[in-house]
Protein backbone atom coordinates (compact mmCIF):
# COMPACT_ATOMS: atom_id res chain seq x y z
CA UNK A 1 0.00 0.00 0.00
CA UNK A 2 1.35 3.67 -0.65
CA UNK A 3 2.13 5.72 2.03
CA UNK A 4 1.41 9.02 1.86
CA UNK A 5 2.77 12.34 3.52
CA UNK A 6 0.25 13.73 6.15
CA UNK A 7 -1.22 16.91 6.55
CA UNK A 8 -2.13 16.31 10.06
CA UNK A 9 -5.08 15.88 12.50
CA UNK A 10 -8.19 17.35 12.28
CA UNK A 11 -8.43 20.90 14.33
CA UNK A 12 -11.35 20.78 16.70
CA UNK A 13 -13.41 23.55 15.00
CA UNK A 14 -13.22 22.13 11.41
CA UNK A 15 -15.93 18.68 10.28
CA UNK A 16 -14.04 16.51 7.52
CA UNK A 17 -15.76 14.02 5.47
CA UNK A 18 -15.05 12.21 2.64
CA UNK A 19 -17.12 12.61 -0.67
CA UNK A 20 -17.00 9.29 -2.44
CA UNK A 21 -15.29 9.69 -5.83
CA UNK A 22 -16.89 6.68 -7.46
CA UNK A 23 -15.44 6.85 -11.00
CA UNK A 24 -12.03 6.08 -9.70
CA UNK A 25 -12.67 3.89 -7.25
CA UNK A 26 -11.86 6.67 -4.17
CA UNK A 27 -14.65 5.26 -1.63
CA UNK A 28 -14.75 5.86 2.09
CA UNK A 29 -15.34 2.02 2.56
CA UNK A 30 -11.74 1.23 0.99
CA UNK A 31 -9.82 0.49 3.88
CA UNK A 32 -7.75 3.24 4.12
CA UNK A 33 -10.83 5.42 3.51
CA UNK A 34 -10.49 7.64 0.31
CA UNK A 35 -12.57 9.90 -1.26
CA UNK A 36 -13.28 13.94 -1.69
CA UNK A 37 -12.25 16.26 1.22
CA UNK A 38 -15.50 17.88 2.34
CA UNK A 39 -15.30 20.44 5.04
CA UNK A 40 -17.62 22.71 7.54
CA UNK A 41 -17.53 24.98 10.10
CA UNK A 42 -17.39 28.45 11.61
CA UNK A 43 -13.89 28.94 10.12
CA UNK A 44 -14.82 27.91 6.54
CA UNK A 45 -15.62 30.12 4.14
CA UNK A 46 -19.11 30.58 3.42
CA UNK A 47 -18.73 31.96 -0.41
CA UNK A 48 -16.97 34.14 -3.00
CA UNK A 49 -17.16 37.68 -2.57
CA UNK A 50 -19.92 38.74 -5.52
CA UNK A 51 -19.78 35.66 -6.85
CA UNK A 52 -23.28 33.69 -7.02
CA UNK A 53 -22.48 31.85 -9.71
CA UNK A 54 -19.75 30.29 -7.56
CA UNK A 55 -21.90 30.02 -4.14
CA UNK A 56 -24.53 28.32 -5.98
CA UNK A 57 -22.53 25.42 -7.88
CA UNK A 58 -23.48 22.75 -5.54
CA UNK A 59 -19.80 20.83 -7.01
CA UNK A 60 -18.13 23.67 -4.74
CA UNK A 61 -20.70 24.56 -2.21
CA UNK A 62 -23.24 22.07 -0.30
CA UNK A 63 -26.73 23.13 0.76
CA UNK A 64 -25.86 21.39 4.10
CA UNK A 65 -23.17 23.39 4.45
CA UNK A 66 -19.51 21.53 3.21
CA UNK A 67 -16.98 22.79 0.89
CA UNK A 68 -16.09 20.72 -1.37
CA UNK A 69 -11.95 21.04 -1.35
CA UNK A 70 -11.17 19.11 -5.04
CA UNK A 71 -8.48 17.10 -3.16
CA UNK A 72 -8.95 13.40 -2.68
CA UNK A 73 -8.19 12.25 0.41
CA UNK A 74 -7.33 9.18 2.26
CA UNK A 75 -7.57 8.37 6.18
CA UNK A 76 -4.51 7.36 7.74
CA UNK A 77 -4.50 4.45 10.89
CA UNK A 78 -3.15 7.16 13.04
CA UNK A 79 -6.17 9.53 12.52
CA UNK A 80 -4.18 12.00 10.06
CA UNK A 81 -5.47 12.94 6.81
CA UNK A 82 -3.60 12.43 3.55
CA UNK A 83 -3.91 14.42 0.17
CA UNK A 84 -3.08 12.23 -2.61
CA UNK A 85 -4.97 12.99 -5.49
CA UNK A 86 -7.57 16.00 -7.13
CA UNK A 87 -10.76 15.34 -8.54
CA UNK A 88 -9.60 17.76 -11.78
CA UNK A 89 -6.88 15.09 -12.36
CA UNK A 90 -9.13 12.11 -12.95
CA UNK A 91 -9.20 11.50 -16.64
CA UNK A 92 -11.79 9.36 -18.66
CA UNK A 93 -10.48 7.28 -21.14
CA UNK A 94 -12.19 6.10 -24.51
CA UNK A 95 -13.70 2.64 -22.75
CA UNK A 96 -15.66 5.13 -20.12
CA UNK A 97 -13.15 4.40 -17.27
CA UNK A 98 -11.87 7.16 -15.04
CA UNK A 99 -8.12 6.70 -14.06
CA UNK A 100 -6.45 9.06 -11.66
CA UNK A 101 -2.61 10.63 -13.12
CA UNK A 102 -1.58 11.76 -9.71
CA UNK A 103 -1.76 8.09 -8.11
CA UNK A 104 -0.19 6.73 -11.26
CA UNK A 105 2.76 9.16 -11.12
CA UNK A 106 3.15 8.14 -7.49
CA UNK A 107 3.77 4.51 -8.33
CA UNK A 108 4.86 4.37 -11.64
CA UNK A 109 7.29 7.14 -9.78
CA UNK A 110 9.11 4.23 -7.95
CA UNK A 111 10.76 2.93 -11.20
CA UNK A 112 14.55 3.20 -10.57
CA UNK A 113 15.17 4.40 -14.03
CA UNK A 114 12.47 7.53 -13.37
CA UNK A 115 13.93 11.13 -12.11
CA UNK A 116 10.59 13.06 -12.36
CA UNK A 117 7.25 12.21 -14.52
CA UNK A 118 3.74 13.15 -16.17
CA UNK A 119 0.97 11.24 -16.82
CA UNK A 120 -0.70 11.95 -19.85
CA UNK A 121 -3.95 10.71 -20.98
CA UNK A 122 -7.11 12.16 -23.78
CA UNK A 123 -10.36 11.28 -23.54
CA UNK A 124 -10.16 9.27 -27.17
CA UNK A 125 -7.17 7.08 -25.21
CA UNK A 126 -7.48 3.65 -24.30
CA UNK A 127 -4.74 3.97 -22.47
CA UNK A 128 -2.05 7.01 -20.39
CA UNK A 129 1.09 7.56 -21.95
CA UNK A 130 4.40 9.08 -19.73
CA UNK A 131 6.77 11.56 -20.05
CA UNK A 132 9.53 10.50 -18.19
CA UNK A 133 13.15 12.30 -17.06
CA UNK A 134 15.01 9.61 -16.50
CA UNK A 135 17.33 8.83 -13.01
CA UNK A 136 20.60 9.13 -15.38
CA UNK A 137 22.81 7.39 -13.20
CA UNK A 138 20.18 4.34 -12.81
CA UNK A 139 19.46 4.26 -16.13
CA UNK A 140 23.58 4.17 -17.56
CA UNK A 141 23.77 1.41 -15.02
CA UNK A 142 21.48 -0.58 -16.42
CA UNK A 143 21.95 0.15 -19.84
CA UNK A 144 25.62 -1.82 -19.91
CA UNK A 145 23.43 -5.11 -19.64
CA UNK A 146 21.53 -4.13 -23.01
CA UNK A 147 23.01 -5.33 -26.21
CA UNK A 148 23.15 -3.16 -29.10
CA UNK A 149 23.06 0.25 -26.97
CA UNK A 150 26.19 2.37 -25.98
CA UNK A 151 25.48 3.62 -22.45
CA UNK A 152 28.39 6.13 -22.84
CA UNK A 153 26.34 8.34 -25.55
CA UNK A 154 25.01 11.56 -24.39
CA UNK A 155 21.66 11.51 -22.71
CA UNK A 156 19.60 13.67 -25.41
CA UNK A 157 21.05 10.58 -27.38
CA UNK A 158 19.78 7.57 -25.14
CA UNK A 159 16.50 9.67 -24.75
CA UNK A 160 15.59 9.12 -28.32
CA UNK A 161 17.04 5.36 -28.93
CA UNK A 162 13.59 3.24 -28.50
CA UNK A 163 15.28 -0.13 -27.16
CA UNK A 164 15.91 2.79 -23.75
CA UNK A 165 12.36 3.57 -23.91
CA UNK A 166 11.11 -0.09 -24.15
CA UNK A 167 13.60 -0.83 -20.98
CA UNK A 168 11.92 2.18 -19.56
CA UNK A 169 8.57 1.32 -20.30
CA UNK A 170 8.70 -2.05 -19.17
CA UNK A 171 9.91 -1.57 -15.82
CA UNK A 172 7.46 1.16 -15.02
CA UNK A 173 4.65 -1.52 -15.60
CA UNK A 174 6.29 -3.88 -14.02
CA UNK A 175 5.94 -1.94 -11.17
CA UNK A 176 2.61 -1.06 -12.25
CA UNK A 177 1.31 -4.64 -12.10
CA UNK A 178 2.70 -5.22 -9.01
CA UNK A 179 0.69 -2.39 -7.73
CA UNK A 180 -2.72 -4.45 -9.21
CA UNK A 181 -3.25 -1.32 -11.83
CA UNK A 182 -5.88 -2.62 -13.87
CA UNK A 183 -5.17 -2.76 -18.20
CA UNK A 184 -6.15 0.81 -18.80
CA UNK A 185 -3.72 2.33 -15.81
CA UNK A 186 -0.72 0.31 -18.22
CA UNK A 187 0.96 2.80 -19.62
CA UNK A 188 1.05 2.51 -23.43
CA UNK A 189 4.21 4.45 -24.40
CA UNK A 190 6.58 6.80 -22.37
CA UNK A 191 8.60 9.38 -24.01
CA UNK A 192 11.62 10.32 -22.74
CA UNK A 193 13.46 14.14 -22.68
CA UNK A 194 16.49 15.03 -21.00
CA UNK A 195 15.70 18.18 -19.86
CA UNK A 196 14.80 19.42 -16.28
CA UNK A 197 11.15 20.95 -15.59
CA UNK A 198 12.42 23.96 -13.82
CA UNK A 199 10.07 27.04 -12.58
CA UNK A 200 12.35 29.02 -14.93
CA UNK A 201 10.99 27.25 -17.75
CA UNK A 202 7.66 26.75 -16.54
CA UNK A 203 6.80 23.15 -16.60
CA UNK A 204 6.77 23.12 -12.82
CA UNK A 205 5.79 25.04 -9.62
CA UNK A 206 8.40 27.03 -7.09
CA UNK A 207 6.88 23.93 -4.95
CA UNK A 208 7.90 21.34 -7.85
CA UNK A 209 4.61 20.42 -8.25
CA UNK A 210 4.27 19.54 -12.33
CA UNK A 211 2.51 22.08 -14.85
CA UNK A 212 0.40 19.28 -16.75
CA UNK A 213 -1.28 21.57 -19.12
CA UNK A 214 1.98 22.92 -19.75
CA UNK A 215 3.98 19.72 -20.22
CA UNK A 216 1.03 18.72 -22.42
CA UNK A 217 1.80 21.55 -24.82
CA UNK A 218 5.65 21.20 -24.64
CA UNK A 219 5.58 17.50 -26.02
CA UNK A 220 2.48 18.32 -27.86
CA UNK A 221 4.35 16.96 -31.06
CA UNK A 222 5.76 13.49 -29.46
CA UNK A 223 2.58 12.98 -27.88
CA UNK A 224 0.47 12.81 -31.44
CA UNK A 225 2.63 10.60 -32.64
CA UNK A 226 2.84 8.36 -30.29
CA UNK A 227 -1.32 7.90 -30.05
CA UNK A 228 -1.09 7.48 -33.79
CA UNK A 229 0.99 4.98 -33.87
Amino acid sequence: MMRYSSVGLPVPSIEIKLLDVKEAGYLSTNKPPQGEVCIRGPSVTKGYYKRPDLNNDETIFTKDGWLRTGDVGQWNEDGTLSLIDRVKNLIKLQGGEYIALERLESTYKACNYVGNICVHATPDAKQPIAIIIPHEVHLRHALQNISGVDSSRSLLELCHDPKVAELVLKECNAIGKKNGFKPMEILQAVILTPEEWTPENGLVTAAQKIQRNKIAKEFAQEIEQVYRE
